[in-house]
């Protein structure tokens, strides 16, 4: 996989790199879903090292995990509903809004 499909990837996620440099290994081309996790998981710990500054202790490292494990979910959770909002438009439905007069 080339790099640009890798950034093409993540900017359709709307995971930004910031020029960040992440190493991707082989089991991250698994599939699309697998490279979004992974993108969004390494990006995590990019903006925790630039934050925190690289973990100093077990329990620190273990706490930059969980952030970034979490960190793949919420990216998940955001493209299933980007792609049902999509879906929702191309069936023509809309999201009613109720008006009230005050």
């Amino acid at each position: 996989m080339q790099l640009k499909h890798v950034k093409n990837v993540a900017n359709e996620a709307r995971i930004g790199l910031d020029g960040k440099t992440i190493t991707l290994y082989p089991d991250a081309f698994t599939n699309k879903t697998e490279l979004i996790k992974t993108i969004a998981h390494e990006r995590t710990h990019a903006f925790q090292v630039d934050v925190f500054g690289k973990p100093t202790s077990s329990s620190m490292l273990r706490e930059f995990e969980e952030g970034a494990k979490a960190a793949e979910h919420t990216w998940m959770d955001y493209l299933k509903l980007k792609q049902e909002g999509k879906n929702a438009q191309r069936l023509g439905k809309t999201n009613t809004r109720i008006k009230r007069r005050f």
